[in-house]
């Protein structure tokens, strides 16, 4: 599916390919593919037809790693990954987005649908972007802006899980914290594929981005480095967590093994006195005596109570 919309006269016109036959003589215009069908990629270069080879290449095949290339003739491609349609947690999986801007003209292409460009093109009358570098940079800001919240939110649930794992502790939040951190170590991944993609672009299109465009990629640069930024912190939180978790679980069967070990030290010299005085030989003194049941029974109960009383002295419990 191809969307299109043309600026010009400060207006903005939304159609489709038949906006591409009329191309503004001032203005910009901003075609948008969703999906991947080779027809309208086909139809997309016969209207457009001064797009240099290497560039549609480019545009066609967005990869999985975000990247930044400057053609010849002024045409520049990057790729994002951007969050999903129902994204609205950590457990996302990040669609690519590709981008291609030269002179006039701005392309996005997406195999799936992005609220990112789809809200970027519903509110064009209040973004008013001048240019078709300043709608890209638009769309790259809405990006990140979608990330934000939902990077944030893990905040109030890792401290929420802070005072549960000393409170009621439970495997399932070591599971769940074990998540969160192979989650924010591959977002923390391709967030540093986009600070220097962004970086590159920042250093090859320098002289040719007018001030607008300047700060559009600065906003987007800023926001790549405060995600980068939280998603760290919030890596070592988890990171803390997993290790306190870890320690309390140790400290756990540690004391769990010190009273079994202290119920066996009582019970053993027991056991040793039982069965010695429960084999069966015909000539054993102790035996005959008339009191020596209770003899036993009186030794064995202090041996009992003074294992409890070394134990109590060196405040073992």
């Amino acid at each position: 599916m191809i969307r299109v919309v043309r600026y010009q006269d400060n207006r903005f016109t939304r159609g489709g390919v038949e906006l591409i036959r009329q191309p503004p003589a001032d203005g910009w215009l901003w075609v948008d593919l969703y999906g991947t069908a080779a027809d309208d990629f086909r139809t997309l270069w016969e209207h457009v037809g001064d797009v240099p080879a290497p560039a549609r290449a480019d545009f066609e095949d967005v990869g999985s790693q975000p990247l930044f290339d400057h053609h010849d003739g002024g045409a520049s491609v990057w790729s994002l990954k951007a969050l999903g349609a129902i994204a609205h947690s950590i457990d996302f999986t990040p669609i690519p987005i590709g981008l291609l801007v030269q002179g006039r003209l701005l392309l996005t292409r997406h195999g799936d649908e992005s609220k990112s460009i789809d809200g970027v093109m519903a509110e064009l009358e209040s973004l008013k972007p001048k240019t078709a570098m300043e709608a890209a940079l638009a769309v790259c800001q809405r990006v990140f802006d979608r990330y934000l919240p939902i990077v944030r939110g893990l905040e109030a649930r890792l401290e929420e899980i802070d005072d549960l794992v000393f409170e009621k502790p439970a495997d399932s939040y070591l599971a769940e914290l074990t998540n969160y951190k192979t989650r924010l170590r591959r977002m923390r991944r391709f967030l540093t594929y986009h600070t220097q993609t962004f970086a590159q672009m920042a250093d090859q299109l320098d002289e040719e981005l007018n001030p607008g465009e300047r700060r559009g990629l600065k906003g987007v640069q800023d926001s790549v480095d405060r995600l980068n930024a939280l998603c760290g912190t919030f890596y070592d939180m988890c990171g803390d967590l997993v290790d306190g978790y870890i320690s309390l679980a140790s400290h756990r069967m540690n004391q769990i093994m010190k009273v079994l070990t202290m119920v066996t030290v009582v019970f053993v010299p027991l056991g040793f006195m039982a069965g010695i005085y429960g084999m069966n030989f015909e000539t054993m003194p102790e035996l005959s005596f008339k009191y020596a049941y209770f003899v036993l029974l009186g030794t064995m109960g202090v041996v009992a109570t003074s294992i409890l009383y070394i134990f109590h002295r060196k405040h073992w419990f």
